[in-house]
């Protein structure tokens, strides 16, 4: 049977059955005091990274979740009539490199003479299809341009027409003995860089007769 030591309170070994172990007295000093753990165990110490006193609370600090840094303003858009104009320039080199690539319209007969076979011709051949879906390319980006173009100028007639188009219509229709209705739909009719024309001449005349006359001198 194996023996049993039992230690006293300053941890030396002791007599059996005499020791403090024996009596739970390690969990005192040898003055009889409770060691620091058990302290420690007895009063609820608090644990490793428990933060004392009180804590100073922000109240928009929930508010800030989540936010991120403001993005720079974006930089404006490019007119219509810029990216018409870049479309249009894009397609005349286009043209032009297609043009060069199917032999620029020469009358010589030379790829005619190529055997049908040969190398030389097959590029020539290969050269020409890529030249003439070079000038296609072109031309739908012209297409496009014109496009672009067009609805640019009819979103502009139709904010134009929701300010000066009334006055406009029944101005005319008293001079012309029209119902007004009959001149809205013929202000309609017309294409949106004309309606932007008159709109601005109309703009042009209140203006100008709504400046004072300067006084005459006596």
């Amino acid at each position: 049977m194996a023996r049993r030591f039992s230690r006293d309170n300053r941890g030396r070994f002791a007599s059996a059955g005499s020791g403090a172990t024996a009596r739970g007295g390690r969990l005192k000093t040898a003055a009889g005091n409770k060691r620091a753990m058990q302290t420690a165990k007895a009063s609820g110490g608090s644990r490793a990274g428990t933060m004392k006193g009180k804590i100073k609370r922000d109240p928009g600090a929930a508010g800030k979740i989540g936010q991120r840094k403001a993005a720079a303003a974006p930089k404006p858009a490019a007119t219509a009539k810029n990216r018409a104009d870049e479309m249009r320039k894009r397609a005349a080199q286009l043209d032009q490199r297609g043009n060069a690539l199917m032999g620029g319209g020469r009358r010589d007969t030379a790829v005619v003479n190529l055997s049908l076979n040969s190398r030389a011709r097959r590029n020539e051949t290969n050269a020409g299809f890529k030249g003439l879906e070079m000038t296609r390319n072109a031309e739908r980006l012209r297409s496009k341009a014109g496009m672009i173009e067009y609805r640019s100028s009819e979103s502009r007639a139709k904010k134009l027409r929701s300010v000066h188009e009334t006055p406009i219509a029944k101005a005319f229709a008293k001079k012309s003995g029209k119902s007004v209705t009959e001149v809205r739909a013929a202000i309609r009719s017309m294409t949106p860089e004309k309606q932007i024309k008159m709109f601005k001449q109309h703009v042009k005349e209140t203006r100008s007769a709504a400046k004072p006359k300067p006084k005459r001198k006596p």
